[in-house]
Formats: structure tokens, sequence, C-alpha cells
């Protein structure tokens, strides 16, 4: 059951742990359990929340407390280099440290969260097992999703193929191309070209760490080196982005903000495509009746909240975040409880994740009958765009 803006409540409990990498790096992470445990282990559910650059995951606290009140555990999580994880090196006295870039973001903190997450599954299930000897129960891993914040919309994108099979739905909000010339406004190309011709190619040789954003500066240097390439992040790293183009299939969700100088539109589309190879995407502009995206009908939040049936047929959602909406929450307001939540863009995705978590439970169970059976799903639409 969702959780009104009435009854939510912030003040939820939290555990602070460590999360060694693969690469034996250690990450900082934060822990919340949902506030009501599952009625069984098929119903276990586990979002995941990669940050913004510069910005703390005690930032996404309230948004957190928001999905544990809707029975979800979240996980938020400091990538390497940054902030709380910056200083927690598995060895520092080791001269050879594990790199701090944008692709060991990807390929090694992501998979390790996630190798987290199924580490506490398989411990509960121990733990049933131990104190009940009538039978033994078998270990079942939580219904995984990735909720990106700008960057982490990339860092996504080298996640190997092993690790993409196991999340069922990806949200990706404010995740924008870096390219200048996928801007639309002047402000934008102005601040893109500036930040991946001149600040970073100056700035990364001569410190470790940005400042202003508190950035490791591999991972400025990559960034900024994705921005100089038309096919930004696929164009600067085609073999490593590879698995996401050939493998991601799962439902996902973009959000794009008007009058973000940081997340253009037009960009935030961009990446957006390259997520969605196929034409199963559905493109709706949320209040604003002069949008150019293309699309005629422009509804509320509300009226697209009373419409699940339409978040769960499309596989692949495109949604501009229009008018007065959009400039309400900007790039950081999405997740700030007094802008997301009162908006009712949480809800949104709370819908969008919790149909993407049906989908993947009613295809594992269809999966052991026959396609005819009650368990088998509907079929999938086409947009009419």
């Amino acid at each position: 059951m969702n959780v009104s803006s009435s009854s939510f409540s912030s003040r939820a409990t939290h555990q602070d742990v460590t999360i060694l990498t693969k690469d034996n790096y250690l990450l900082s992470a934060k822990v919340y359990e949902p506030s009501t445990p599952p009625t069984s282990d098929r119903f276990k559910k586990t979002a995941i929340v990669g940050s913004a650059i510069g910005v703390k995951m005690s930032f996404y606290h309230d948004f957190a407390c928001f999905l544990q009140q809707n029975g979800y555990r979240v996980v938020l999580f400091d990538y390497r280099g940054c902030f709380e994880s910056k200083n927690l090196l598995y060895n520092k006295y080791n001269l050879h440290l594990p790199p701090t870039d944008l692709i060991s973001w990807g390929k090694f903190d992501i998979p390790a969260v996630i190798d987290y997450v199924e580490q506490i599954d398989q411990a509960a299930t121990s733990n049933y097992n131990r104190h009940n000897t009538t039978k033994e129960s078998h270990v079942v891993m939580s219904d995984v999703v990735f909720i990106a914040h700008s960057i982490s919309g990339k860092s996504i994108c080298f996640t190997p193929k092993h690790y993409l099979n196991k999340i069922c739905a990806i949200v990706c909000v404010a995740s924008q191309s870096g390219n200048f010339t996928h801007q639309t406004r002047i402000l934008s190309k102005m601040l893109f070209f500036f930040v991946c011709y001149l600040f970073c190619p100056i700035m990364t040789p001569m410190v470790h760490t940005l400042p202003i954003w508190t950035m490791p500066s591999d991972c400025a240097k990559q960034s900024a080196q994705c921005g100089r390439y038309s096919e930004e992040v696929f164009g600067a790293f085609p073999k490593e982005t590879s698995d996401l183009q050939q493998y991601l299939n799962c439902p996902v969700l973009f959000y794009a903000l008007r009058h973000d100088i940081l997340g253009d539109a037009a960009a935030v589309k961009f990446i957006f495509n390259y997520f969605t190879v196929n034409n199963m995407k559905n493109y709706r502009p949320l209040h604003e009746p002069t949008s150019t995206i293309g699309h005629r009908d422009y509804r509320t939040v509300t009226e697209v909240l009373a419409d699940r049936a339409n978040l769960y047929h499309f596989l692949h959602h495109f949604i501009y975040l229009n008018r007065s909406l959009g400039k309400r929450l900007g790039h950081f307001g999405f997740f700030k409880k007094q802008k997301g939540m009162m908006s009712g863009v949480w809800h949104h995705l709370l819908t969008f994740i919790d149909n993407a978590v049906d989908r993947k439970r009613r295809e594992r169970d269809s999966s052991t009958t026959s396609l005819d059976g009650p368990h088998s799903l509907p079929p999938l639409r086409h947009s009419k765009l």
C-alpha cells in the first residue's frame, strides 16, 4: 500500500555498512530495511540509488524513507573517491590503488552493491533455516531496481551483463548527455563546452579531486571525454558499454525536467534512446500543452498515475516534467521531500517500479506454467508515435 503525503515520516532507521568491491575498494553505504517485512521471500524487493556528481548519499535520505515505508529495502552509497567512500580504501598504503574513474563506478561499484544485497538475502535465509528445523527454505533473491540520478545514468552503462540481468527496472532522473551539441539552450551549450573542452582538460592533470564537484579527477576526465564524442559515452567507450545495448532487457523510465540547465530534455532523450533500442517506447510530456516532444496527450501526474495500465504495458518511458512542475523540481529537487513527494512524482516513480517488479515476478511464475495459463503476461503494446 502506497504511503500518502500526510502519513509519510523521514524518521526511519538505517544501518551504516561498508561494501568491498572486487578490486579491493571499500564503499560506504546505508541500508534501509523495509518498515513492513514482506509476507514471503518471493516478495522481497530492493532499490539501489546511484547519486549525482557532488551529492552525498545522505541527500537521498527522505526518498529512501519513502521507498522504505512502501516495502522496499533501500541501499544508498557513495561511489569510490567521493565523500565517505573517499578514504575507505582497502589498503591505504597500497601504491597501486584501484582506479577512481567512471568505468570503475559501473564495472565494480554497482556490481558490489548488488552482490551485497544478495549476501543479505542469503544471510536472512540461513538465519531462517537455523531457527526453523521443520522445513528448509531455499534462497530467494530480492527484485532489484536501480534508480540513477544524473551521472549514475552513465555509470550503469559500464555494468557487466551478468549484473544487468539481475536488475528488473532502471529509473534515470536527469541523466543527460554532456555533449554541448545535444543541448538546446544557449546557456547549457556554453556550460558543457566550457566543462568538456576547457575546465576538465586543464584541471584534471593538476588535482586529484576537482573543486566544487568533489569529484575524482579520473572520473571527471572520462566524463569530459564522453562529452567530446557525438555519441557521448557510447562513442567514447563503445567496447565497455556494449553489454548495456545488447543485454539490457528490463523496463526503463527516464525523467527530463524543464528549466534544468544541467539536464536539457533533448540531452536526456539522447541517452534514453541508447538505453532503449527497440520501438517499445512511450513519450509523455506532463503539465505543458506547448511541449515540442511530439505527443498530443498532455496530462498531469495525477492523471497518469490513474492509468496504471499504461505504465505496465510499455517497457520504456520518457517522461518530460514540464511547465511549473519541471521548474519547481529542477536538477536536484526531484529527490527533496517538499518538492518531489508533494508534487506526486515520487508516487509516479513508485507505480512504475512496482509494476516492473510485478512483471518480473509474473515472468518467473509463468516460466513454470504454460503460456496460456492464468499467470501469462498481457501482450505488450507498441507506441503510436
